[in-house]
């Protein structure tokens, strides 16, 4: 998973918990009623499933499993105890489980969960877990190093219905989809259930997208909408079919487009174009707009140019102590903010940074959004791809000499940037020192005379700020004029 999705998944489980905890308040829940009697028939119970045959003692077993097993998520008591729930059936019991007892476990779990997820006497986090565990449940375990599980079919059409229910609350539609996407990324058999998955997967996008002002969303309820838009981006990745008539194509290109998108998204969707199967479109003769697809690669590449450099400008502005050490204006050049829907204001929190961290942080902002225009591109060969089959829109540059020489020549200019970033020539550095932010692309004199004196972190950088505004400002100006090029 990249790290974009981690982050934002990561950061956006904090808003999910504040969800549940706000419907908590001023609430009264009821727990399932829990025989913790029926412990002492775990073991008996591992081993009827182990055996592949729960038929030898069915009563005893379903007992087991409706008045203990299952109902003991329902207690808000055991509120920090649902992981090591949902962890023991998922990754102990039904990994153990075999034959018809693998069977009857799945139809077991399944029309328990199902109960508690819609059950609204039932606390929060119970029923978000069993919307969560639902979507998890494999019909055939994978091997991680060669296969993807196979979900369990039946489930998928209930997570669909449950995630376009209107009623049904945020945490709970954020869980149905969830599972939707892990089906998508392992794989749908049937086709006519793939086009529905898309077709639900793109509303999701669509639907969600930014208001323009002065209709525009609290920013609680845009998070949330994004974190499912995300997802969202991550099932197309997954299903990587375009559409029969490119529908996803062309919507992620115009989230591209859109300057009411935050960059990370517009950056997410450029990445998410190189895991499209565009030979499989091209042998099926789907007409895609190959110009419209450069051109919004040629857009991506320079809006991670324009953000980055406005970025840096507003660390110069947060930290006036930055830009001195740099050298010359913090102001960035009027030519490189043009509006493309980059963010106004400082960057939060930079001057709590060191310089080295500034810089740092910098190069890594760079590469990831680069990389996600070079996997649009050339897809695999990218450290980006979720897919490893991925060709980016190379198949459909075959037979296209001008566009493929234009597309060529980017993903070269891409990657020696990123290498002049991670290799660049500024090795005389003091440790925590303002020279990091020196405003000459090569060392000076003094600097070299000096260099026997400083000592060297492992993480101190080999680039200045100012020389990452140079390559930027290059790149962005062969890009502009390649995509001008007749």
């Amino acid at each position: 998973m990249s790290r974009l999705f981690r982050f934002v998944r990561g950061s956006l489980c904090v808003i999910i918990t504040l969800v549940c905890c706000s419907v908590l308040f001023g609430q009264t829940y009821k727990a399932k009623q829990v025989d913790t009697t029926l412990e002492k028939e775990k073991e008996k119970v591992t081993r009827a499933l182990k055996s592949g045959n729960v038929d030898a003692d069915r009563m005893a077993t379903e007992k087991f499993f409706k008045e203990y097993y299952f109902p003991r998520w329902t207690d808000p008591a055991n509120k920090s105890k649902l992981y090591t729930y949902r962890s023991e059936l998922l990754r102990t019991d039904l990994r153990d489980a075999s034959g018809n007892a693998r069977a009857y476990l799945l139809s077991t779990a399944f029309g328990q969960l199902s109960s508690y997820a819609a059950d609204d006497t039932i606390f929060p986090a119970a029923r978000f877990n069993a919307m969560l565990s639902i979507g998890m449940l494999n019909e055939k375990e994978g091997d991680s190093a060669s296969s993807a599980p196979t979900p369990y079919r039946d489930a998928l059409p209930y997570l669909m219905k449950e995630y376009e229910k209107t009623n049904n609350p945020p945490f709970i539609k954020i869980a149905a989809l969830e599972g939707i996407v892990r089906h998508a990324q392992c794989g749908i058999a049937n086709e006519a259930n793939k086009n529905e998955v898309a077709v639900l997967l793109r509303k999701v996008i669509k639907d969600g997208a930014p208001q323009p002002a002065p209709t525009t969303r609290n920013e609680d309820e845009q998070q949330l909408l994004d974190w499912g838009r995300t997802l969202a981006l991550q099932g197309l990745q997954g299903l990587k079919s375009i559409g029969a008539k490119a529908e996803t194509v062309d919507l992620l290109l115009t989230v591209i487009e859109s300057e009411n998108e935050s960059p990370e998204f517009r950056f997410a969707a450029i990445r998410a174009i190189g895991d499209l199967d565009f030979a499989a479109a091209k042998t099926g003769g789907i007409s895609v707009n190959l110009k419209h697809l450069t051109d919004a690669i040629f857009l991506a590449t320079m809006l991670a140019c324009e953000t980055e450099l406005k970025n840096i400008n507003d660390a110069m502005l947060g930290d006036p102590s930055l830009g001195s050490a740099r050298g010359g204006s913090s102001t960035m050049d009027s030519s490189y903010s043009s509006s493309m829907g980059m963010s106004s204001g400082s960057v939060t929190g930079v001057n709590k940074l060191k310089p080295n961290d500034v810089i740092n942080n910098s190069i890594a902002r760079v590469k990831t959004s680069l990389f996600s225009v070079r996997n649009a591109i050339q897809g695999k060969a990218s450290s980006f791809s979720s897919n490893p089959d991925a060709t980016g829109i190379t198949p459909l540059l075959e037979g296209e000499p001008a566009l493929n020489k234009k597309m060529r020549a980017l993903r070269d200019d891409i990657v020696k940037t990123c290498e002049y970033l991670d290799k660049g020539p500024a090795e005389s550095t003091k440790t925590g020192s303002l020279g990091l932010l020196s405003g000459s692309s090569t060392p000076s004199s003094s600097d070299s005379m000096s260099s026997s004196t400083t000592t060297t972190e492992a993480n101190v950088p080999k680039v200045t700020l100012a020389m990452i505004e140079m390559k930027l400002k290059e790149l962005y100006t062969n890009t502009n004029e390649r995509k001008l090029m007749d």
